[in-house]
């Protein structure tokens, strides 16, 4: 008869005809015990074998168990003599190697321990298999995590609200503290900023030059500088800082920077300066860098303080000139003896400053190392670093505010790049911000000229001439000019283009309405996707829809554009506004859409959001959905071995494959 042994049992140790001859032998000897005269239990004489007794040699008197045992131990050379240690501390005298952790050996320990059992168990193979499996499927959920987070950590599609509205657009910008540029030479500055594509400068404002005594107000200069620009076409974002000697404290006087003893002074200077040049100076931030002890009177950073004077200067500001967005200072990144800019700016937000500021500032100084590294900490000076500063705006629940980078860039000085390291990795880190932070408006260079600079290495014109950073930035910002990038684009964007007869809206000024048959809104964007603020209603009319000159795929065909238009009907019963996805799925690069009105009826617009798919996501799917299926498969083993073993499932046992004998 042929029988096949399952589950780790011998070919024939299971056998009928095994198991008497084992019962045979034993009978027989037990008989032969008992002839003999021996009694139950007592031992056979030493010349004698027996089962219960080891087998002596007849030339030395050892057993067989020990000479198998010294066997084993001269086969092992590098084995210490002498007995076997048995204690840890013996161990380690004999074996001088290198330690593993004791978190590592513990849990090497445990799952060494459970190996060997399994191993020993019928359904070892299953056991190994599935924790191999889950082994390997753990790693690659992890490599699948950590990938993500390095590769998307701060990146934003835009896909969903609330969508980060920029006051204004992305055109190149950078600092320059114009009064303290020779009268003689501003106008040459300023021009040679125009040539060069720039159209937002931010320069610092001295409180006590501007104010040398109280009431005393000396604009004349800034009269001059502001009047330049907008003949120029560039927009001022001036920093008021630096408090008179008349307003500050005794114990401050001799400190580089101080805030004022009584914020009603810094209220009274805001509201003048504001009523002087109301409209002209749309941007105001409060202060530079509260978080550093030595712009702080040389005390300790009040977080408290500086939210009450923000409060106070922001409500002059908004009255005196209505419309004015206040930016919150520009925070060190880690001052000598200040809390760092991540804590202050934490603290800022509990402190309810939050009502006070229309911008975030931010430092994304690049350091030494290039655009693209993604890698994020505290202590980590690159331009990712500036991520963090937006998580903690997530956390403090304000996903909606915009962040400007007030300093950014590379300097050529000491620890810095090279020249070409610096233009290249400018310009690549303008167009990733573009493509991915959404959240981020305008960057601003370090300087344009060296006049008031710490360090020249990171000026864009030296000895009057441009730098190679500066022709690299002129000649990207041409390119990338008409382009919306991703993210809110308002309707006055370069980008975007009206036709016919449009109204803004008095009670929401990113709205325009038009009545006007023919009338469009023409937008070029780069982006995978494009969602439109519109307002729907009873008295809206059809919108012919085109994109890149055809049809728009799951929107029905307009019938009298020959099949090269779709339609988008904005009807409703009642009027609200809702923000339409029109397009989806796109290939990357440059597209145009056109809505134009074609029947009696309103059109309103109140602004278009350009979609941008996470980049370098397959990998991550993939690496994801393999470790999801191994771990799913080393449960479903491992649950099958534990439902076997409690006896919820039937093990399969030998199985006859000749039960007639018949061969």
């Amino acid at each position: 008869m042929l029988v096949v042994g399952v589950m780790g049992q011998g070919p024939f140790e299971g056998s009928s005809a095994a198991r008497r001859q084992r019962a045979g032998g034993t009978a027989r000897q037990s008989a032969a015990g008992r002839a003999s005269g021996q009694r139950r239990g007592q031992p056979t004489h030493p010349s004698e074998p027996s089962p219960m007794r080891p087998v002596m040699s007849p030339r030395d008197g050892t057993s067989r168990r020990d000479r198998d045992r010294d066997r084993r131990r001269r086969s092992r050379p590098d084995r210490p003599a002498g007995p076997v240690p048995t204690d840890l501390g013996s161990h380690m005298r004999h074996h001088r190697q290198r330690r593993s952790p004791p978190g590592a050996r513990f849990a090497g320990g445990i799952v060494g321990e459970l190996l060997r059992r399994a191993g020993a168990r019928p359904d070892a193979a299953r056991i190994w298999g599935a924790l191999l499996a889950g082994i390997v499927g753990a790693l690659l959920l992890g490599v699948a995590g950590i990938s993500d987070n390095y590769l998307h950590r701060g990146v934003e599609t835009s896909a969903n609200a609330p969508f980060v509205v920029q006051p204004i657009g992305d055109a190149p910008a950078t600092n320059e503290d114009l009064l303290a540029v020779p009268e003689g030479e501003r106008a040459a500055v300023i021009d040679q900023m125009a040539a060069s594509g720039i159209r937002y400068v931010r320069m610092p404002l001295s409180w006590a030059d501007l104010e040398p005594e109280p009431g005393e107000f000396a604009f004349d200069d800034l009269e001059g500088i502001v009047t330049a620009l907008e003949a120029a076409g560039i927009t001022p974002v001036v920093v008021v800082a630096d408090t008179p000697e008349w307003a500050r404290g005794d114990e401050t006087a001799a400190a580089i920077d101080t805030p004022p003893a009584d914020a009603t002074d810094m209220y009274g200077f805001i509201e003048r300066l504001m009523t002087d040049f109301r409209g002209r100076l749309p941007f105001l931030q409060v202060w530079d860098a509260p978080n550093d002890p030595a712009r702080w009177g040389g005390q300790t950073p009040d977080p408290v303080g500086y939210a009450t004077l923000l409060g106070e200067s922001a409500n002059a500001a908004r009255m005196a000139s209505p419309g004015v967005r206040i930016v919150l200072a520009e925070l060190a990144i880690a001052p000598a003896s200040g809390p760092d800019d991540l804590s202050y700016l934490r603290a800022l937000y509990r402190s309810r400053a939050a009502d006070f500021f229309d911008v975030v500032a931010v430092v994304a100084d690049g350091g030494d190392r290039s655009p693209f590294d993604r890698q994020v900490g505290g202590d980590r000076i690159n331009v990712s670093r500036a991520v963090l500063a937006r998580e903690v705006m997530d956390e403090e629940n304000d996903p909606a505010t915009p962040v400007w980078a007030t300093h950014f860039g590379w300097t050529t000085g000491d620890g810095g790049v090279t020249a070409a390291e610096q233009a290249e990795y400018t310009v690549a880190a303008i167009q990733r911000l573009r493509m991915e932070w959404p959240w981020m408006g305008l960057t601003f260079l370090w300087g344009f000229t060296a006049t008031g600079m710490d360090d020249p290495g990171r000026a864009l014109v030296v000895d009057g001439e441009p730098t190679a950073t500066l022709q690299a930035i002129s000649a990207s910002a041409q390119d990338l000019t008409g382009v919306a990038p991703t993210g809110y684009t308002p309707l006055d964007a370069p980008a975007v283009r009206l036709t016919g007869e449009w109204t803004r809206q008095a009670a929401a000024p990113e709205y325009q309405t038009t009545p006007a048959v023919g009338s469009q809104v023409e937008i070029r964007f780069d982006g995978s996707g494009l969602i439109a603020n519109v307002s729907y209603g009873p008295n809206t009319g059809l919108v012919r829809v085109r994109l890149d000159g055809g049809p728009v795929a799951g929107l029905p065909i307009d019938a009298d554009s020959d099949g090269t238009a779709s339609l988008l009907d904005l009807s409703a019963g009642f009027a609200f506004n809702a923000s339409e996805p029109i397009v989806t799925g796109l290939d990357p690069g440059p597209h145009t859409l056109t809505m134009e009105l074609v029947s009696p009826g309103q059109l309103t617009v109140g602004g278009l959001i350009v979609v941008r798919d996470l980049p370098t996501l397959w990998p991550i799917v993939v690496l994801a959905v393999a470790g999801a299926v191994l771990l799913f498969l080393a449960i479903r083993e491992m649950l099958y071995v534990l439902l076997l073993r409690r006896g919820y499932l039937r093990r399969r046992r030998e199985v006859d494959l000749n039960p007639a004998g018949r061969l």
